[in-house]
Order: structure tokens, then sequence, then C-alpha cells
């Protein structure tokens, strides 16, 4: 899930802050109510940080797992900045991320992930829009891995 997040945040630009009074940082003069963004496109792109950064390659995050708070101690170090960073984090990146695993490992026990036909071409890169990406066009098909799948999903659907 952080390799889809670095490839693929839904908000490249994060949310927008406000510097509150003048300041000078890195000899860089910054007069109240400058507005600041991260830039997670660029830092997720930077190839020092992620050698090859336009390959999709989720074991470059094998063993590098690391707790918000941990993040939080080493914020120029972060391993997702989907969330934003620092004091204005959002809140509910804990709880987000329990239920994206949730979500993938259900869908991944319940189904295989297909092509819709054979040979329907080649995968597609994603669009992106504004401030963010959207997954690609692809055509899938998921496949019950077991007919208590099928019962299951059509239970779901009743309720």
């Amino acid at each position: 899930m952080q390799e889809v997040q670095r490839c693929h945040n839904p908000d490249w630009i994060g949310t927008p802050h406000y510097s509150t009074k003048d300041c000078v940082y890195h000899g860089h003069f910054l007069p109240k109510n400058t507005s600041f963004i991260i830039n997670s496109y660029a830092i997720s792109r930077d190839p020092v940080t992620y050698p090859k950064p336009d390959l999709f390659q989720p074991e470059r995050h094998l063993n590098t797992h690391t707790s918000p708070a941990e993040d939080d101690q080493r914020p120029v170090e972060r391993n997702d900045w989907t969330f934003g960073a620092g004091r204005r984090i959002c809140p509910g990146e804990g709880l987000s991320e329990r239920v994206m695993f949730l979500a993938v490992s259900h869908t991944l026990w319940a189904f295989t992930i297909q092509h819709a036909q054979e040979g329907s071409g080649p995968i597609l890169e994603s669009d992106s829009f504004g401030g963010g990406s959207l997954p690609p066009k692809n055509q899938i098909m998921m496949v019950p891995r077991d007919d208590m799948v099928e019962d299951l999903v059509d239970l779901s659907l009743v309720m």
C-alpha cells in the first residue's frame, strides 16, 4: 500500500497552510500569510530516496515501515506523505491505514483479480487531474475464490 500511495497519491499537493507571522527559513524571508504546500509528488519522485522513482516497486518498502509516531520524530524521512506532516498531519492517518489494509486484504482473500479478457491490451497508466491521480481505466474481472464468497457478497448486498 505504501508504494501505491507513493506512486498514486490522491492529493499530490496536500492542504495548504499559512504562516502566522514573518519568519526566515534557511535564509529565505517568508512574510506573514505565506501559503505553504507539501509537494509530495516531487518528494516521492526523488531518485536519491527512491532509486528508479517512476517504477512501481513495492519491495522497496520491505523492512522500512515506521509508525506515525516514529515518522513524527523524523519528519523529513517519512515513509508516507499522503496524510501530510508535522503538527498538521491528518489525525485519522492510523485509522485510515488500518481500514485500507483490511479492505485490500479482504479483497485479495475473496477474489482473484484478472484482466476482463485475456490479451485485453497493455496496462494503462493512471490519469492525473488537478492535484492528484486517478486509477487506471483498465477493465478488470473479480473472480470469487470460493462459492462461499459469492454467498457473502450476496448477503452483504441484501443488508
